[in-house]
């Protein structure tokens, strides 16, 4: 897949609340303690995939190489640049594998999956095991795609968007769902910040109609995360 995108692939590799019915309490009690996150395995071929054994319901998180991905999962899980349980680096391709955390300790009932960044950088390798799993785990309930804020969305998001609306319209509803994260938002500060926002949203709902409404974030001043703690717990039905 060039650069995690190809047309060999069938995967190219809202600051408004949904009124999720999840309480916020039930989202802090999950994530609340950094101690209880942990890496599970790590797969970096489709047939290491199939090898894992069933676990509770699994969200993960797709984006361009240095979308911020990893130290939005790090802001998620609690942890800082000082105790990262997910490795970011300025350099794109530092994941390489499909890295499976568990959100608590036993009973784990939320897992959550790192992807290999996709678009210029990215390698076909990485992109087959993304379509791999996103096609057979059945324990998949939603997908995040992160997007840069302050770039927009690129080509390569887009056609991600219009792939992973695809297939989800292919299950009929019974697969996963797709919810888009937009990431580096304190970069859109500024004149026209709206009208940025508002093209993100357009932009976002022409590629995938079925896709839930953007959360806005910022590790930098934290702003998103509590909302995505209760996007994944309310996807996971917790």
């Amino acid at each position: 897949m060039r650069g995690y995108l190809s047309a060999s692939s069938s995967i190219p590799w809202n600051v408004q609340s949904r009124g999720l019915s999840i309480g916020a309490s039930s989202a802090h009690g999950l994530f609340s303690s950094t101690a209880r996150h942990g890496l599970l395995f790590s797969a970096r071929e489709p047939s290491q995939i199939e090898s894992i054994h069933r676990r509770p319901p699994e969200v993960i998180f797709s984006g361009r190489a240095n979308v911020g991905k990893s130290s939005l999962i790090n802001s998620c899980l609690g942890r800082s640049s000082k105790n990262s349980l997910v490795k970011s680096s300025k350099t794109p391709g530092k994941t390489r594998s499909l890295d499976f955390f568990h959100v608590g300790y036993e009973p784990v009932r939320l897992v959550l999956v790192d992807s290999p960044g996709f678009g210029f950088r990215g390698k076909e390798e990485w992109g087959q095991l993304f379509d791999a799993y996103i096609s057979t785990r059945q324990e998949l309930r939603r997908i995040y795609l992160l997007i840069n804020g302050s770039h927009g969305v690129k080509p390569t998001d887009r056609t991600m968007l219009e792939m992973l609306g695809q297939k989800q319209q292919a299950s009929a509803g019974s697969g996963f769902t797709i919810q888009a994260v937009i990431t580096k938002i304190d970069g859109m500060f500024g004149d026209k910040s709206s009208e940025r926002l508002q093209k993100l949203r357009q932009d976002i709902f022409e590629a995938a109609p079925t896709c839930l409404p953007p959360i806005l974030t910022s590790t930098k001043l934290k702003i998103g995360i509590d909302e995505l703690r209760r996007s994944m717990t309310e996807a996971a039905g917790i």
